[in-house]
């Protein structure tokens, strides 16, 4: 397949509607992830509560350390 096939496969609008529609599952890492640090730590942490908060339809699994692994307690069930 050519590239200019792939790219108008693409574009063609039921291919469009199968890839924004499906669900992804994302993984983070948060083995820095506190609220308590500056840096890498405070940006994961920020950055999973702002996702959890607009993100309803994507799945996300989170790679912790403890303690923090004990501590969290997801928003939703996803």
């Amino acid at each position: 397949m050519k590239i200019e096939e792939a790219f108008a496969l693409i574009s063609h609008p039921l291919a469009r509607k199968i890839c924004y529609s499906s669900t992804m599952r994302i993984g983070i890492d948060c083995r820095m992830y506190s609220s308590r640090f500056t840096g890498i730590g405070r940006y994961v942490f920020e950055l999973t509560e702002n996702l959890f908060h607009i993100d309803h339809q994507n799945e996300y699994i989170l790679f912790f350390n403890e303690p923090e692994f004990s501590k969290f307690t997801p928003p939703n069930p996803r």
